[in-house]
């Protein structure tokens, strides 16, 4: 019979883990780290009056945790939401001063357009979010045009008047979008926590989403262990559709937890 893997994600890649093992999944609640701990175990994960070491599947692997990541992301899509402010404002200045105006015409040249039109966002929600970005981000860019074909036709008023309507109209838009991605990314986790057992013990996996489950069948194959892999990794399997999944090995799961199931059980208040 062939077995299920519970394939799991991790900044865009897969990793499997054998079906049989999983006794829950779930949203994952805050939190809170215990001293001592070092930074791949989260801290303890409180689940049906059970405490179990939470290992961040992530940093585990010696990425960026997702938490970490988001954060970073949202500092600065900050920077590039203040960046369009005074794009406009130096696109007004630009008119007063009659002097020539510099920043980028071009949606895919500004700091966030070279972002925008290359990032990968897996998230679906994310996803869309980011998608609405491109209308009115288009339109700030194609303002500059206007604006300065009307101050060079001696239409400063008219200029301004564009760069007025632009700032209650467009602008504002695209304000609110940074606002609202921002926000979701801050306060919109979709972190999924996975619960396992082997050699009895139980620990719970910090991983971006899950998203489906693979048969270790004939249409798989075993590739070659790649020099300097990962120890948490082993050798990846390779499906016909193209999909590669690394199987995750399990027995270093648990060392990379070590004895913390038994210290965060002692130590951590039962809610």
């Amino acid at each position: 019979m062939d077995e299920k893997l519970l394939c799991i994600h991790a900044n865009a890649i897969s990793y499997g883990i054998s079906i049989d093992l999983v006794q829950e999944i779930l949203a994952l609640p805050k939190v809170e780290p215990y001293p001592g701990m070092p930074p791949h175990v989260r801290g303890g994960l409180n689940y049906r009056n059970k405490v179990r070491p939470l290992v961040d599947l992530r940093v585990a692997l010696g990425q960026q945790s997702l938490l970490d990541e988001r954060k970073a992301l949202a500092e600065t899509l900050l920077q590039r939401e203040r960046e369009h402010v005074e794009w406009l404002d130096e696109l007004q200045a630009s008119v007063k001063e009659k002097r020539e105006f510099r920043k980028a015409t071009d949606p895919r040249k500004c700091a966030f357009g070279q972002w925008f039109y290359s990032v990968q966002m897996y998230d679906p929600n994310l996803r869309r979010m980011l998608d609405a970005f491109e209308a009115p981000h288009s339109r700030i860019h194609a303002l500059a045009a206007e604006v300065l074909s009307a101050a060079d036709s001696g239409d400063a008023d008219k200029a301004l008047s564009l760069i007025e309507g632009a700032r209650s109209g467009t602008l504002s838009t695209l304000l609110r979008l940074f606002g609202e991605l921002r926000s979701a990314l801050i306060h919109q986790q979709r972190e999924v926590g996975v619960i396992i057992r082997a050699g009895g013990r139980e620990i719970a996996i910090a991983t971006d989403d899950v998203r489906d489950v693979r048969l270790r069948s004939e249409g798989s194959k075993r590739t070659h262990t790649v020099e300097g892999q990962h120890p948490l990794i082993a050798a990846p399997l390779s499906f016909e559709d193209g999909t590669v999944v690394f199987e995750l090995n399990v027995e270093c799961l648990l060392s990379l937890a070590g004895a913390l199931d038994s210290e965060v059980s002692a130590s951590a208040p039962l809610s």
